[in-house]
């Protein structure tokens, strides 16, 4: 029972030592945001589900799950959440076009993204 608890923990960016890991709290609100609001737009449409489609998002806060809901007839995709093929969200994009603009190396660029939580820039 302790593990199940020190898991909800870690997720929702608690540390062993009673610290918060902003990052990681921000994510994890942020996943559970994005993915009850697919839900509902889902469910306002009516039909079936047929379960749900896996795809990360690199955001500034890190990387998140999306559950994309998959419907037995016609489609729906989240526009307004996430554009479609994309992996990064804008602002993500934006940040390390800024970054590139003011001449930062590539290193601390990925140093930065680390220290987002993203596995890497490329």
């Amino acid at each position: 029972m302790d593990t199940v608890h020190e898991e909800a923990l870690a997720a929702a960016g608690v540390r062993a030592d009673g610290t918060i890991d902003i990052n990681a709290a921000l994510r994890a609100l942020l996943e559970g945001l994005l993915n009850a609001v697919m839900d509902e737009q889902a469910s306002e449409l009516g039909a079936p589900r047929n379960g749900y489609r896996e795809r990360s998002l690199d955001t500034c806060v890190g990387r998140v799950t999306l559950r994309i809901p998959k419907l037995r007839e016609g489609t729906y995709f989240p526009e307004d959440v996430v554009a479609r093929w994309s992996r990064t969200d804008t602002a993500l994009a934006s940040a390390v076009c800024d970054m590139w603009a003011a001449g930062v190396s590539t290193r601390k660029v990925e140093a930065v993204a680390s220290d987002l939580g993203l596995e890497s820039m490329c």
